[in-house]
């Protein structure tokens, strides 16, 4: 049966997220969101500053994932009402930490208020892409992910999503961290028929394939093809875990450029495959160098390109990704380093 989509939009949620990115307590916080709150709220003061070092404190303690004691303090405010997240919120934390929380929001709720009130086109901003998911296109795709990193269990699947303050010059950004069937979706304000928005759908549909593939144990693949390589969790010349390195390439290998991109938006997405292959071939020297190389943009470029023609038969094909596909990536990073000359340098 096929997955169907539903969008939230919430008030609530998002002033979470706009405390949690100025706070820039984890790396996949968003500098370029908060320059532009700022230039449009004015600089911060020091009361709002130590309430942000106390929130950093705070969501530290209890990560960033559903898997971390299942605590993310994320969690419940991208998945429940206002007043359920809160009272989710009160079994997690403390008395004293609960009261701190709230007073956080307290102090920023002037400020949130007004990034709200001004963000352009808010739900019309989800349009197009509801639009382009219910139709002929956007189903089969949601078919195409399915039949490549399997089936969810819950049949609704549900779409947080985050405000962008950026224009229709950027791209969404998401995430899959906050439970087996939701998916965040930064929005910035979107124009149909342009390649950011092509590039955004497959944002989407990436979050989404790392929903199916998790569901379906891909996660323990993924650690099994890395026990079996015998690779240390970490390789200190590329700055992600060895695993999670694994994980995106096998997603980035289909969504949003890889093949299934281009299958959809070859006119918008060809030529981001193509014009960056040059930043993939550069990373790949490095890394045999000896270099450190930043995944992102870079080396995840060469993996798409060498892995485009085993995405093309497993998709073609209806083949569920599986240990081969998934050893075949870590095969190809394991040649790199292998090349760089024993300069390697690894902890475990």
């Amino acid at each position: 049966m096929l997955m169907r989509l539903r969008f939230k939009l919430s008030k609530t949620t998002n002033h979470f997220f706009f405390v949690s990115n100025l706070a820039e307590w984890h790396h996949s916080c968003r500098p370029e969101y908060n320059s532009a709150w700022i230039a449009q709220t004015g600089p911060l003061n020091s009361r709002e500053r130590a309430a942000l070092e106390r929130f950093r404190r705070l969501i530290q303690q209890y990560g960033f994932g559903n898997k971390v004691s299942g605590r993310y303090l994320g969690v419940p405010f991208q998945t429940l009402s206002e007043r359920d997240a809160w009272r989710a919120t009160a079994e997690i934390l403390t008395e004293e930490e609960l009261l701190d929380l709230r007073a956080v929001f307290a102090i920023f709720k002037p400020r949130f208020e007004k990034v709200w009130q001004a963000a352009p086109r808010k739900s019309e901003r989800i349009q197009p892409f509801a639009k382009f998911m219910s139709r002929k296109a956007g189903k089969t795709m949601l078919e195409d992910l399915q039949n490549i990193f399997g089936e969810q269990t819950s049949k609704i699947v549900t779409i947080v999503v985050l405000v962008s303050p950026l224009n229709q010059q950027a791209t969404a950004a998401g995430g899959a961290n906050v439970g087996p069937d939701h998916v965040s979706l930064e929005l910035p304000d979107l124009k149909s028929g342009t390649w950011q928005f092509a590039y955004s759908v497959g944002i989407l549909a990436h979050e989404i394939a790392h929903l199916l593939f998790e569901e379906r144990g891909g996660v323990k693949i993924v650690e099994r093809v890395v026990k079996k390589l015998r690779w240390p969790q970490k390789v200190n010349l590329i700055s992600l875990p060895v695993s999670r390195i694994l994980n995106e390439g096998v997603i980035e290998s289909f969504v949003p450029v890889g093949y299934l991109g281009q299958k959809y938006f070859r006119e918008y997405l060809g030529p981001i495959l193509l014009d960056n292959l040059d930043k993939g071939f550069i990373a790949a020297e490095k890394l045999m160098r000896g270099s450190p190389v930043r995944y992102y943009n870079h080396l995840n470029r060469y993996l798409l390109w060498q892995m485009y023609p085993l995405a093309l038969i497993y998709a073609r094909g209806h083949r569920r990704i599986d240990m081969a596909y998934v050893s075949a990536v870590g095969k190809v990073l394991k040649k790199l380093l292998n090349n760089s000359a024993g300069r390697i340098s690894s902890t475990r």
